[in-house]
């Protein structure tokens, strides 16, 4: 795994100057001067020619495709380009493309796409994310499947607010568009909305249809939710060293805080004057990635393998062990992720936190029915040697169905004196796995040891460990 902090901007590849001279021929690498170009130039001769041959094949299939005359609906396709680049969607009344006819032209735009996208600095990142927009713009069914693509790419690009729109969007209207409609729908019309909204507001009509929400454009929906929780969290760390700090400062600095797009325009948020509402704001992002975290981990095969694809480091072990949707998340999602500080720690601790609660549930429900199989023992032994003793046993236990009263499953470490404690008539026995402690003499007690132990060997249960 290519380990990256950050998405390298307007520098010199090769020396990381500042510049703003790039390569002639692609316009995706930055060189300081010739002579750095012509030291990089075997390296990134191939990048750069897939590049050219990629825009060469998107021009060919669109000229090709205004020229045709059996394609009426479509109008005019460079008009349309150029309406979108200038922020104006295009006309719903245009048919959508993706038919067969447009096929050249979407798979041209998809392979582009793939070209700069292997440069992977931030002006190829750019490129790649203006183009997928107006793929998107153009095939609103998305025919060639870029919608995870391009989500990523806005969030890569420091396009937060641009990317919860996005994903928004599609998430409100579950995850369709039905382009064949005589009165179709608006098209990514949602601007600014409020990136801090609670994330079950959004699943509504997967609720309702009781599925869950496409983990494609969940994993970047939680990387924005991440960038707004480190964001609140340094403004709570500032505004608890407001007493060691003059008002001023204060003041001054809180600016500087605006990591990203987002708390940018939400200036209430930058304003807020106390600890505890700022608290307030982060435990509301935790559930919300909390939340989001779950989810996804129940995606596909389940036991969080879109989380755990993010660590495997060999590309044959990924191919083997994740199916082709897992994959297609972790090629498109991991570069954001890494180049955000802290988020792969973030997915680590949260695999820690399941792996542990699952572990302590299994031992807990292990352990119950275990101690519920060593006190039938106990009973069936008891049964088989006199009806005095049954009657005995029950007056002491209760009746069959009540046997669970005489466990107990405690939060313990094992290493305490309370977890060894003796008393002068009766041993403690304890049984203790991950932290739970299990006292098997609420099963036995005043029982003969010989008859507990002679059960216990006949049905082949341990005696005290787990």
């Amino acid at each position: 795994m290519e380990i990256r902090t950050r998405l390298v901007g307007n520098e010199c590849i090769v020396c990381g100057r500042a510049t703003e001279g790039c390569c002639k021929k692609c316009r995706s690498v930055f060189y300081c001067n010739e002579r750095h170009r012509q030291y990089h130039a075997e390296e990134h001769n191939e990048a750069c020619l897939e590049v050219q041959s990629a825009k060469q094949n998107l021009k060919e299939a669109e000229e090709e495709f205004n020229q045709n005359q059996n394609f009426p609906g479509y109008g005019d396709l460079k008009g349309m380009i150029a309406s979108i680049r200038k922020g104006n969607a295009p006309s719903l009344q245009k048919k959508c493309f993706c038919s067969w006819t447009c096929t050249p032209v979407m798979v041209a735009r998809s392979n582009l796409i793939g070209a700069y996208l292997q440069i992977n600095n931030k002006l190829s990142v750019t490129n790649a994310c203006n183009v997928a927009i107006t793929t998107q713009y153009l095939g609103r069914c998305d025919p060639m499947k870029i919608r995870s693509i391009t989500a990523n790419l806005m969030v890569r690009i420091g396009g937060q607010q641009n990317a919860y729109d996005f994903i928004k969007y599609w998430l409100v209207n579950s995850d369709q568009y039905d382009c064949t409609a005589k009165k179709p729908k608006p098209f990514i019309d949602i601007r600014k909305a409020d990136a801090f909204e609670p994330c079950k507001d959004l699943f509504g009509a997967f609720e309702n249809a009781d599925i869950d929400p496409p983990a494609s454009l969940l994993v970047p929906l939680a990387l924005v939710k991440l960038k707004l929780l480190k964001a609140v969290e340094r403004l709570r760390n500032l505004q608890i060293l407001r007493c060691k700090l003059p008002f001023d400062i204060i003041y001054l600095m809180k600016p500087s805080f605006r990591s990203n797009d987002i708390m940018k325009n939400r200036r209430d948020i930058r304003l807020i004057d106390t600890v505890a509402g700022y608290e307030k704001l982060i435990k509301s992002l935790e559930d919300d990635l909390h939340l989001l975290f779950e989810v996804v981990g129940r995606a596909f095969e389940g036991k969080y393998v879109v989380w755990r694809c993010f660590f495997e480091s060999d590309y044959v072990r990924r191919t083997k062990r994740y199916s082709q949707g897992v994959r297609s998340i972790y090629k498109y999602s991991a570069d954001a992720w890494m180049e955000t500080k802290g988020a792969y720690e973030w997915i680590l601790e949260k695999l820690d936190d399941a792996s542990h609660k699952k572990l302590t549930a299994e031992n807990r429900v292990q352990d119950a029915s275990r101690v519920a199989a060593l006190f039938k023992a106990v009973r069936s032994q008891l049964a088989d040697r006199g009806s005095d003793e049954e009657e005995d046993y029950e007056e002491y236990f209760g009746e069959e169905e009540d046997y669970a009263e005489f466990y107990c499953v405690e939060e313990g470490d094992g290493n305490s004196e309370s977890d060894h404690e003796t008393d002068h008539k009766t041993r403690r026995n304890f049984g203790i796995r991950n932290g739970c402690k299990i006292d098997y003499d609420l099963m036995y007690r005043e029982i003969p040891p010989k008859m507990v132990f002679d059960s216990l060997v006949d049905t082949s249960f341990g005696f005290g460990s787990c």
